[in-house]
């Protein structure tokens, strides 16, 4: 066989074999099989494949498990707004890569107790000044329905409240309810490590309401980064946890 004989066959084997284009946006999180609780603060987080003059971006959600193609935006559904109009945080003309690195996107939000015991999908739209591009999670995450908290008019020990602001810059307030005087009570700051971050408080507590301030920062008073923290009230030997996200 001569070398335009192997050329030729090189050529319609390159030709014959199926080429993927790349996608113009593409969820990175959740992208289906996590499992997360109403009320939860989870990062949404996309990617550009391809830029065509990007004006903003719309997320929505869905409980509907549709296998239509979504690539044109005609899944099925029904689908619920999360938030229209974020606007692009970089553009780079033509590419997935900005001058940083890969041109990501992310928003942080929260889970309405309404999709309690659910399966849920996420749907980005790329809007551009012309053709708009879809891209949604490959499967379903679930939704658990929170663990209940006792009411401070319940005969419980202790009640662990949700802090507010959450997500928080630059201070959240955590509160909570004791229903008796305690010889202990620590309230500590913890990462996504398990490790300890700050203590709030260490020490006895009367019975009523209290809270602490956290700032944002660690036992040394420096400044901590962004993201997932989860704050832990201990009582003699009875503990609760609740979650936190800091956002700079």
């Amino acid at each position: 066989m001569n070398r335009q004989s192997i050329a030729l066959i090189s050529l319609l084997g390159t030709l014959l074999i199926p080429q993927t284009a790349p996608a113009h946006n593409i969820i990175l999180q959740p992208n289906g099989g996590e499992t997360f609780t109403a009320g939860d603060v989870v990062t949404i987080e996309w990617a550009i494949g391809i830029n065509h003059n990007l004006q903003n971006w719309d997320i929505w959600y869905t409980t509907a498990d549709s296998t239509t193609n979504s690539s044109c935006g005609n899944s099925s559904g029904p689908w619920t707004a999360i938030q229209l109009n974020i606007p692009p945080t970089c553009s780079n003309g033509g590419g997935g890569l900005c001058s940083a690195g890969p041109c990501v996107t992310t928003y942080l939000w929260t889970i309405p107790t309404s999709l309690a015991s659910n399966t849920v999908k996420i749907r980005v739209r790329m809007d551009n000044s012309a053709t708009d591009y879809y891209d949604r999670s490959d499967a379903p995450f679930s939704v658990l329905a929170p663990t209940s908290l006792p009411s401070p008019n319940v005969a419980a020990r202790f009640v662990l409240e949700q802090a507010r602001p959450n997500p928080f810059n630059p201070q959240t307030t955590i509160g909570f309810v004791l229903q008796e005087d305690v010889p202990l009570l620590r309230l500590v700051i913890h990462d996504v490590r398990g490790a300890g971050v700050k203590t709030l408080i260490d020490g006895p507590y009367s019975a009523g309401r209290g809270s602490a301030i956290w700032d944002g920062t660690d036992e040394s008073g420096i400044e901590v980064a962004s993201g997932v923290y989860f704050y832990r009230l201990q009582v003699d030997a009875e503990n609760a946890i609740r979650k936190i996200v800091l956002v700079r």
